[in-house]
């Protein structure tokens, strides 16, 4: 501020020698911060002066209030973001297809048929292919993101409900919640190349962001097991409350969230060790959880209470709640962190949360 009074403090941003200029676009911006701005004029004669001066605040990396609602097919249970941003693709449980929202203003670009019952869905990291499993057919459908086409399927065990890909693409994990275990599927030729036993009635899995490891939710043995990816050997198996559904890494592969749906509680596994260091306290019957993409904040949908809890990760403490639509059953990041997406299996939309 008082750049007026004491110019040397400023940085110069850009220089306009258009008169009909109006405004300007500063990208290089930093979140939750205070800016001030003010333009100096300068005649043929070098003689300068400087305007008022104004001051912005960028937004914080929390989004916290639903900013629009999105409707979708029948039953969402799945919701997952390209890694550009540009669209975010839903699983419809009841209609058995997948519909491709556009994030630029939020509409359905897009419906996609798969097979019977999609349960969890996920894309590659290069963003060219989105995989979603069908728990009735026992499969996954391959999507082609260039024009929305199914250009595979590839089969695997009994009712698949859980899908994550290795953060370099080569693989993709599928739990099969009837089999007690993983199937893994290479992504050159969509072809099943392992299976890997892991506990009772496995449901959500995710990769650590090295993708040295992999970590699956046991809903019935109330377990974390532990998968290391280079020869798909499960290497620990780590205890936590009742009925863990779904897991997040945070961004920094140091955590492991998990969203325990018959204790209404999250789990903290520490990864250098896995072990269970904090248990936190949320909604009624959790069940979708991520993790923002600052690491800063987990995200956890609560089925029950048709709402979404936000737990700072920096102490484990939930410090906001926010309304969404009826069953919140999953959730999302867009990859820039200014919205979260969240799939409402009772009404049939999809919440977009905003900062």
């Amino acid at each position: 501020p008082g750049i007026s009074s004491d110019p040397s403090s400023a940085d110069i941003l850009g220089v306009f020698t258009d008169v009909e200029a109006s405004e300007y676009v500063d990208n290089d911006v930093d979140w939750a911060t205070r800016y001030y701005y003010a333009l100096s004029t300068t005649d043929i004669y070098d003689y300068a002066v400087w305007s008022n001066e104004d001051s912005v605040d960028t937004p914080g990396l929390m989004p916290d209030s639903i900013g629009v609602i999105v409707a979708v097919g029948d039953g969402p249970e799945a919701v997952c973001a390209l890694p550009s941003g540009a669209y975010v693709y839903v699983a419809n449980y009841n209609s058995d297809d997948v519909w491709v929202i556009s994030t630029l203003d939020n509409t359905v670009a897009a419906t996609v048929g798969v097979g019977v019952r999609p349960t969890a869905i996920c894309p590659l990291p290069s963003g060219a292919y989105v995989y979603v499993t069908s728990a009735t057919d026992d499969n996954v459908s391959v999507i082609r993101t260039s024009d929305n086409t199914v250009v595979a399927t590839v089969g695997v065990g009994s009712d698949p409900e859980g899908i994550c890909c290795l953060p370099s693409g080569e693989y993709v994990y599928v739990t099969s919640y009837h089999d007690d275990n993983v199937s893994v599927i290479r992504t050159s030729d969509n072809t099943p190349v392992d299976t890997v036993s892991v506990g009772v009635e496995p449901l959500g899995i995710c990769s650590l962001p090295s993708g040295q490891y992999l970590y699956v939710a046991d809903y019935a043995d109330n377990n974390v097991s532990v998968i290391r990816s280079s020869d798909n050997t499960v290497v620990a198996t780590v205890n936590v409350d009742t009925g863990p559904v779904s897991v997040c890494s945070d961004p920094s592969g140091q955590y492991v969230y998990v969203a325990n749906y018959d204790d209404d509680t999250v789990s903290v596994i520490r990864t250098s060790d896995n072990t269970a260091t904090a248990t936190i306290s949320v909604g009624d019957r959790p069940s979708g959880i991520c993790a923002h993409p600052d690491g800063e904040y987990v995200y956890v949908t609560n089925i029950n209470w048709d709402s979404v809890c936000i737990i700072r990760t920096s102490d484990n403490v939930v410090v906001a709640e926010v309304p969404v639509g009826d069953l919140p059953v999953s959730i999302c990041a867009h990859p820039s962190g200014v919205s979260l997406y969240v799939a409402n299996y009772g009404d049939d939309t999809v919440s977009v949360l905003i900062q």
